[in-house]
């Protein structure tokens, strides 16, 4: 249960606090530093999980709420900063919302933990480079990023309702 894969779910839990202070105060090499950390432990846990035959519910459950916490207390600081689009904000904080809660809904009333899918790692690939570009004030033709990220993340709430309408109406068993 607490394998390694778990583990870098939960220290990716644990860096939202200090990530969010070094972001609130500016510190934007330490901000970075965090944030790489957290990258790379999001794509470690879940290679590790599968090459070393460790994929387990807890893993499927606690990867994605540390993704979105992470994320999630990442926007609310670019909000209060003005760091962000509101609009773009508030659908990232809704797209989560929906898909966490959904999730919750799906586990307790059909006991199916769905899996993340690519759409939503490329979408979470997208704001985390928004996230990055933000931080380090680079230039760059942000409309062009924007329009990625609200692409993406259409397309990944989209194959997560499917996977939804699917488990629910047309009585699938296993969605991954």
């Amino acid at each position: 249960m607490w394998n390694i894969s778990n583990q870098l779910s939960l220290l990716r839990l644990f860096l939202t606090i200090p990530c969010a202070i070094a972001l609130w105060y500016d510190l934007r090499i330490f901000t970075l530093i965090i944030a790489f950390i957290a990258i790379v432990s999001d794509y470690l846990d879940g290679y590790l999980a599968r090459k070393l035959n460790q994929v387990t519910d807890l893993g499927k459950i606690l990867d994605p709420i540390a993704d979105k916490v992470l994320v999630l207390t990442i926007i609310v600081v670019m909000i209060l900063k003005n760091d962000i689009p509101l609009w773009l904000a508030s659908f990232i904080i809704f797209r989560d919302i929906a898909i966490l809660l959904g999730g919750i809904l799906i586990k307790k009333l059909k006991g199916i933990v769905l899996v993340s899918n690519y759409w939503g790692k490329w979408a979470v690939s997208a704001i985390a480079l928004y996230i990055v570009m933000t931080i380090t004030d680079i230039s760059y033709p942000e409309i062009i990023l924007v329009v990625i990220v609200t692409a993406l993340l259409t397309i990944s709430f989209g194959t997560y309702i499917y996977r939804a309408y699917k488990i629910f109406f047309m009585n699938e068993e296993k969605i991954n």
